[in-house]
C-alpha cells in the first residue's frame, strides 16, 4: 500500500492506493524524517483506516528533537 500526503486530483483520489490485507498488521517506511509531520499523519490516517501499524522505519532520519516530543506523545 502506498499512502500519500494529498489525495490525488485525478483517477479514484484515494488517500490510500492499494488493498490492505485483513488481520495483517501494516510496517510503515518513509525515506526521511524531519519534523515528523508527513509520518504521523501517514499514522493518522491508517489507524482510521482500521490498519494496524506494527513497525516504522525510516531510511534517514535527522532526529529533530520536536519530532521525537511529537511522536512521544502519538
Amino acid at each position: 500500500m502506498i499512502v500519500r500526503k494529498s489525495r490525488k486530483k485525478d483517477g479514484l483520489a484515494n488517500i490510500i492506493e492499494g488493498v490492505p490485507l485483513k488481520g495483517v498488521s501494516a510496517i510503515l517506511v518513509d525515506d526521511l524524517v524531519n519534523s515528523g509531520d508527513s509520518l504521523l499523519r501517514a499514522l493518522e490516517i491508517l489507524r482510521a483506516a482500521g490498519i494496524r501499524v506494527a513497525r516504522i522505519f525510516c531510511v534517514f532520519s535527522f532526529l529533530n528533537p520536536d519530532f521525537l516530543k511529537k511522536f512521544a506523545q502519538f
